[in-house]
């Protein structure tokens, strides 16, 4: 039996990003990576030896193999820290 898997956006919310057919997930056409961000949350970091309070995000990104090269998705999350922390890059 095929159940769809749930999706974060409206955008397209009439169809599936997924469907879970047994143990077997089937991805659709387009759909070749999932970004997933979380929240900013404070979290103790060592900066110079030292414990400070940073603001931490988790972001993760899941990529089908068959369609992207692992090398590429990680390039990608490398662009999407970079633009992160630095936002003037996004104009440069």
């Amino acid at each position: 039996m095929a159940t769809r898997t749930k999706r974060a956006s409206h955008v397209e919310a009439d169809r599936p990003l997924a469907v879970r057919i047994g143990a077997r997930l089937r991805l659709f056409p387009l759909r070749a990576a999932v970004l997933a961000v979380g929240s900013v949350i404070p979290r103790p970091v060592v900066v110079g030896g030292e414990v400070k309070v940073a603001d931490r995000m988790r972001v993760t990104l899941s990529a089908d193999h068959r369609v992207i090269d692992g090398a590429v998705a990680a390039r990608f999350l490398q662009r999407f820290k970079l633009f992160l922390e630095q936002p003037l890059h996004l104009v440069s």
